[in-house]
C-alpha cells in the first residue's frame, strides 16, 4: 500500500476571519445566548460515518464528531444531552451553518483558502489521509492500477475528487468517476458492485469496512491524494456558527 501523504483535520473554527477578536466574542456570545434561549444546541453532523457520527438503532449519535458536539452542550448548558443533530451532505453543510440552521458543525469537512476567509480554524483535532476502498478479488494494490476503473465519491463541495484528480496525475491514470449527493449513497453504491472502488476520507474508509462490510476482511484502503498544504486539508470540523448571518474539516 503506497502512502500519499497525511491530510490536517480541523478541530474548532471560530468566526470570520475577517472580524477582530473583539466582534468575532461579541458574534459568538449571540449564538451562545441563542442557544441558552432555545435549550439546546443544533449541531450539524453528518449522514452516517462510523466511529466519527452516527446514530445507533435508537437513534443516539455515537462517535468521535458527535462527542465534540456534546461537549459545547456541556460548556454552554451543562447538559451532555441538550442537544439536536442535523444530518447534512457536503452541498448543505456550510450553508446551513451560514444561515443559522445550526449552531456547530461537526462532521467531515475541509480547510481550504477560500473557506478560512469565511471562518476561523483555531485548532486541529485529527490528522488523515484520503482513502479508497477496493476489493481484495480485484487486484488492486496500488493506485497505478486503478486506471480506467470506477470510483464512487460524494459530490456537492466534497474535496475527495481533489484527491483523485492528483492521483490521476501522478501515476498517468484516469478514472470513471460515478457521482452521489452523500457519501453514504456513494459508499452502498460500492458494497452494492456499482464501482469498482470508494473515496472518501481514511478515517471514515476504515470505519465503513470495519462496521458496514459483511466481511471487512475482503476488502482493502488505498491511500490517496498528495500531501496537502496545511491551509488546504481535510477536516471533521467542529465548527461554530458566529453570526446569525455568517459562519465556519
Amino acid at each position: 500500500m503506497k502512502h500519499q501523504g497525511l491530510k490536517w483535520l480541523t478541530g474548532l473554527a471560530i468566526g470570520l476571519a475577517s472580524l477582530t477578536s473583539g466582534a468575532v466574542d461579541a458574534s459568538a456570545q449571540a449564538v451562545i445566548n441563542k442557544i441558552k434561549e432555545r435549550g439546546y444546541v443544533s449541531c450539524g453532523a453528518s449522514q452516517g460515518v462510523p466511529g466519527l457520527s452516527r446514530p445507533d438503532e435508537k437513534g443516539y449519535y455515537r462517535g468521535f464528531d458527535s462527542d465534540i458536539c456534546r461537549t459545547f452542550a456541556v460548556a454552554i448548558l451543562g447538559d451532555k444531552e441538550k442537544i439536536r443533530y442535523v444530518p447534512l451532505n457536503a452541498g448543505q453543510r456550510f450553508p446551513a451553518l451560514q444561515t443559522g440552521e445550526i449552531d456547530v458543525l461537526s462532521r467531515t469537512s475541509t480547510i481550504t483558502y477560500s473557506r478560512d476567509t469565511v471562518v476561523r480554524f483555531v485548532w486541529i483535532n485529527l490528522y488523515d489521509t484520503d482513502g479508497m476502498l477496493v476489493r481484495k478479488a480485484d487486484n488492486i494494490t496500488e493506485p497505478k492500477l486503478l486506471d480506467g476503473k470506477t470510483v464512487c465519491l460524494q459530490g456537492g463541495g466534497s474535496l475527495t475528487e481533489k484527491a483523485i484528480e492528483e492521483t490521476e496525475e501522478e501515476f498517468g491514470i484516469a478514472m470513471e468517476k460515478v457521482y452521489y449527493d452523500s457519501t453514504i449513497q456513494a459508499r452502498d453504491a460500492f458494497f452494492g458492485g456499482r464501482c469498482d472502488s470508494y473515496v472518501t476520507d481514511g478515517t471514515a474508509a476504515a470505519g465503513q469496512r470495519a462496521s458496514v462490510a459483511k466481511n471487512p476482511d475482503d476488502y482493502d484502503i488505498i491511500k490517496v491524494g498528495k500531501p496537502p498544504n496545511p491551509m488546504a486539508s481535510r477536516s471533521p470540523a467542529a465548527t461554530i456558527n458566529s453570526s446569525t448571518s455568517c459562519a465556519g474539516h
